[in-house]
């Protein structure tokens, strides 16, 4: 039986996103609407970064690599090709730099043949590369192991294929991932050594479209450099296939999955805290969304093993932020947050590619505030009729505890020096937020009520 994480979604305007959520911040103005998306972000220091985008107008059909030098505050064209649907994007280095192209024959209206671009001066010019000119297609997610490995998976809908270098992109060589895993399709990978990793998409049956499809979503693993594969994850339900994976320490990780019908009822994704050697289904109840519903998780990424997002291209609801390792959601939802397609961590921040390309920063990792998280005791949690707090004094010298409900509603407020203690007399058994002030600075934390 499937199990059922309970979701809290903080729907209002004015909703609790605001007290404990660092607001994404929009990128510049590398703009897109229906017909755009870009589809990858990377960043080779916190200046210099990169995004692939490509138009899905008809009339227009073009790829661009976008670059920044300046933090995203504006952006430039390295390469626009017509034809071309610049998928991933990865850097070795602040000069080599490997770009995948979904290729001819997907779902689009690319007709460039070439799976792979490569740059040796930071973008300024692109090389074309095709390793097996037969049976590679195109690629989905390129993914760095170390200075000189990176892997590559695709594509959508197929055929599957892995590709890897070992010499910073210069050389290639292809496996077959329908004859050596199974896979009809490969949208992602996640590599722990050279040759240990996991490759996601679908099982080998052939993608179709309309009500007779029955592809699922599958997730493979290897420890030999992918010539061999064993199943670690197989989807019951069709037609699906798994999109991203996200593992943010060595034992926990997370994998999103897109569902390509309009009747399914709940927001899938699975969790594992073993490795990735077995996974548990979590579902968001779309119920909890409001009308109308078109959630296709796509991207997710956890900058920790408890908080993390997932994007989609959901009207409503399309984008969504767990604190708890996806025992809570609430809604984050914006104007320009639709379509997310890959979540990235570089240092301090967290980026998300979509219609628009949107910055994260958690200022608990700042030199100012690295000693934030650990400033606050809070004890205990859960409770019953008490909670204790205690502060830091070298970091807060006079702070206002607050406690609010799930929805952002402050509660009660009070003003301390050192510590002190917060009745929870009359409250509710359930979850509630505990909200320390400062000036600029904020301490957040959920707490349970028993």
């Amino acid at each position: 039986m499937y199990k059922i994480i309970q979701v809290l979604l903080f729907v209002s305007v004015l909703s609790f996103q605001s007290l404990y959520a660092q607001v994404w911040q929009d990128l510049g103005d590398i703009s897109g609407d229906a017909f755009y998306r870009h589809d990858d972000v990377y960043f080779t220091s916190p200046q210099v970064g990169y995004t692939v985008y490509y138009s899905a107008n008809p009339d227009v059909k073009i790829g661009t690599i976008f670059k920044t030098t300046n933090a995203g505050q504006s952006w430039n064209a390295a390469k626009v090709s017509d034809g071309t649907h610049f998928r991933c994007i990865t850097f070795m280095d602040d000069q080599i730099g490997i770009a995948g192209n979904l290729g001819k024959g997907s779902f689009d209206n690319t007709s460039d043949t070439i799976p792979i671009y490569r740059t040796t001066d930071s973008g300024q010019t692109w090389t074309g590369i095709n390793p097996d000119p037969t049976n590679l297609k195109g690629l989905c997610a390129l993914f760095k192991v170390n200075a000189n490995t990176i892997y590559g998976a695709g594509r959508v809908r197929g055929p599957a294929h892995l590709v890897k270098s070992i010499d910073k992109g210069a050389t290639w060589t292809v496996i077959d991932l329908l004859a050596t895993a199974g896979l009809g399709a490969a949208t992602d990978l996640y590599f722990t050594s050279p040759d240990t990793g996991f490759v996601i998409g679908m099982n080998a049956t052939p993608f179709t479209t309309g009500t007779t499809a029955t592809y699922k979503g599958k997730v493979v693993y290897t420890t030999n450099g992918g010539l061999t594969w064993s199943t670690v994850l197989e989807e019951p339900l069709n037609p699906t296939y798994f999109w991203k994976i996200s593992f943010p320490t060595k034992t926990t990780g997370y994998v999103s999955l897109q569902q390509n019908t309009t009747t399914f009822q709940s927001v899938v994704y699975y969790k594992t805290t073993n490795s990735g050697q077995n996974w548990v289904r979590n579902e968001i109840p779309t119920a909890l969304f409001g009308a109308p519903v078109n959630f296709r998780a796509q991207g997710i990424g956890f900058v920790n093993e408890n908080r993390g997002w997932i994007g989609g291209g959901g009207f409503a609801t399309n984008f969504l932020e767990t604190l708890d390792g996806g025992t809570t959601w609430s809604n984050l939802t914006t104007t320009f947050s639709f379509r997310v397609n890959k979540i990235r961590f570089f240092g301090d921040y967290a980026y998300s590619a979509g219609i628009r390309v949107h910055r994260w920063f958690d200022p608990l990792a700042t030199d100012e505030d690295q000693k934030l998280e650990s400033s606050v005791l809070l004890f205990p949690n859960p409770c019953r009729d008490v909670v204790h707090i205690k502060l830091n004094a070298d970091v807060w010298k006079q702070a206002v505890v607050s406690v609010h409900s799930v929805s952002g509603a402050e509660l009660k407020s009070q003003t301390i020096e050192n510590e002190s203690s917060i009745s929870m007399l009359g409250f509710k058994s359930g979850v509630y937020f505990v909200r320390v002030k400062a000036g600029e600075r904020l301490w957040i934390r959920r707490i349970v009520r028993e």
